[in-house]
């Protein structure tokens, strides 16, 4: 007996701290850390005052500044929670099952004396919002409505909501945009419309988001991106469309305030004249345009800021004419790696006198003397090919396997072309064949282009 006495108290004292560890495990952050040494632990009257006014589904807990943080998410809820404390800033309602939302909705919630700052209904089952949906949540900063099954918007789902700084409807059926949803929203700054089925941009729908700066409607099926379509977005600064189906940008489409531009995985056909008011953009990514097959020097024109272009897996590309890049005097980096180019016209990289780093490779280059200047320029000039050891030709077969720049140094002699004798004057009857002649020498062969007195060109 009195050998077990001891061994009893010491199960006793560790049960006791385990079940006090359990209880104290489900209160409001903030408690101090349990001693099992300690026999009473107190919560502050603050903290009990939240729990008590806490649904049973939602766990509550006190942020900065006195606001409160409801987190009532996986509760497998099919209506919003009554009686929160109308201290919450922040609701969680995420990955629930709530499938419609009216004015009447929110009706309990802190008996309508809310301050409410973020809500989050990511991935519940809303089919559509109705009238007013959330009309009396005038406080409202965040709104998150992604990944539900959204397929209608009444045109005043949105009023009210004057304080809505971000919306993301990402996720969602929406098939088309109304002009409506977004009128009360002037200090809307984020609008997420990704991983929707819309397919049109139409003209000044976004009108009243004069304070916007970021917008996603990348991976919709958008064909049609109106003239004014972005009309009204003075402040938009990076806008995403990529993922789409759009062939066509027109000239002045894009708002002048633009830095950051995504045009990646569309049809688009040509660049021509598409950037010329976009003066401001640093950052263009344009990469798997598949229907794209050229670049003039009116593809990039009017991006002097520019510093960094990733052009990539455009695999219809294959020609640039000479002084495309000549607009291009800020950029840092170049990416046209894994396009359709065998050649680059000599002194492209010229304008670029800025550029830091350049990417070359997957692409099928053709090693002759037109690929010669670029090792003169990369000799004069701080700019690092990456890579290079990948950078490799594809013709002729001689050379196939070899990177480009050991090639063009070490296996060819390159010599401008000269005229060797050519018909200076001949005198023929009218309507009679002419026999004219030109010899040339060079390295690569030369090609011979025939200008007629009608300015035909002719080429051999």
């Amino acid at each position: 007996m009195q050998q077990e006495c001891p061994t009893r108290g010491v199960l006793l004292l560790v049960t006791y701290a385990a079940v006090a560890a359990v209880l104290l495990a489900g209160l409001p952050h903030g408690l101090a850390s349990i001693d099992p040494s300690v026999t009473h632990v107190h919560a502050s009257p603050q903290d009990n005052d939240v729990s008590s006014n806490c649904p049973n589904a939602c766990t509550c807990r006190h942020k900065d500044q006195g606001a409160v943080e409801a987190v009532c998410s996986r509760q497998v809820l099919k209506v919003v929670p009554f009686n929160l404390d109308p201290r919450v800033t922040s609701l969680d309602l995420s990955f629930n099952k709530i499938d419609s939302l009216d004015d009447n909705a929110w009706s309990g919630l802190c008996n309508n004396s809310c301050s409410l700052k973020s809500l989050n209904l990511h991935q519940n089952q809303l089919l559509e919002l109705g009238f007013h949906s959330f009309h009396s949540l005038r406080t409202l900063e965040i709104l998150d409505i992604s990944d539900n099954h959204l397929n209608d918007i009444n045109l005043n789902g949105f009023d009210g909501l004057e304080a809505l700084v971000s919306l993301n409807l990402s996720g969602n059926q929406l098939e088309g945009l109304k002009h409506e949803w977004f009128q009360d929203l002037t200090n809307l700054t984020v609008l997420d419309l990704s991983r929707n089925r819309i397919h049109e941009l139409n003209n000044v729908v976004f009108w009243s988001l004069h304070k916007l700066v970021h917008l996603r409607a990348d991976r919709n099926w958008i064909t049609s991106v109106g003239l004014l379509s972005l009309k009204g977005l003075d402040s938009l600064r990076t806008l995403n469309i990529s993922h789409n189906q759009i062939a066509t940008i027109q000239s002045g489409t894009l708002r002048p305030t633009l830095e950051v531009l995504d045009i990646s995985y569309n049809p688009i056909r040509s660049l021509q004249l598409v950037f010329k008011h976009t003066h401001k953009l640093r950052r263009l990514y344009a990469s798997h345009l598949r229907a794209l097959s050229r670049l003039t020097k009116e593809s990039f024109e009017g991006l002097d800021a520019l510093e960094e272009l990733l052009m990539t897996n455009c695999r219809s590309l294959e020609t640039v004419d000479p002084g495309s890049l000549q607009s291009l005097g800020s950029l840092r980096k170049l990416d046209i790696r894994f396009n359709n180019f065998t050649t680059l016209p000599a002194g492209l990289f010229l304008p670029l006198v800025q550029v830091q780093r350049i990417q070359l490779h997957g692409n099928p280059w053709f090693c002759d003397c037109r690929l010669h200047w670029l090792l003169l320029w990369l000799d004069h000039v701080p700019a690092h090919l990456l890579s290079p050891s990948a950078t490799l030709c594809a013709k002729p077969l001689r050379l196939s396997g070899h990177t480009v720049l050991d090639a063009v140094d070490n296996h060819m002699t390159c010599t401008n072309a000269t005229v060797v004798r050519h018909t200076n004057q001949a005198h023929y009857r009218l309507g009679s064949s002419a026999l004219l002649y030109c010899d040339v020498e060079g390295s690569p062969e030369p090609s011979i282009t025939w200008v007629t007195p009608s300015f035909v060109l002719r080429s051999f």
